[in-house]
């Protein structure tokens, strides 16, 4: 069942889904290449790559990679980092319970 975009992302999320859709835009230009020429080298449609330049969060995220990689950025994802759940994750590593070894049971 397809959602309208209005239910699910707040405007932030939107502004933040033109953004690399906007990137991905200025990357083909730079390279002077059209949309068919782009669309058929991330093979995927032309209407699907007119939607990723606009932002569309309704594209999968693997059509996204493939056109960000051809256009450079995939780089820029790669780098993505999140310091704060890395310090939850090493904060509990250490609070984890570890098990007990399970005593021989030698009741006959």
């Amino acid at each position: 069942m397809k959602y309208a975009t209005q239910t699910f992302l707040t405007p932030r999320s939107q502004q933040a889904a033109r953004h690399p859709g906007a990137l991905v835009r200025q990357g083909r230009l730079a390279r002077r290449w059209t949309i068919a020429e782009l669309a058929e080298r991330a093979r995927i449609g032309t209407a699907t790559l007119k939607r990723i330049e606009k932002g569309a969060p309704s594209v999968s995220l693997g059509m996204w990679l493939s056109v960000l990689e051809l256009v450079g950025l995939l780089p820029a994802i790669m780098k993505l980092d999140d310091p704060v759940a890395a310090a939850i994750l090493d904060r509990t590593r250490v609070q984890r319970a570890r098990r007990k070894p399970a005593a021989a049971d030698l009741d006959f």
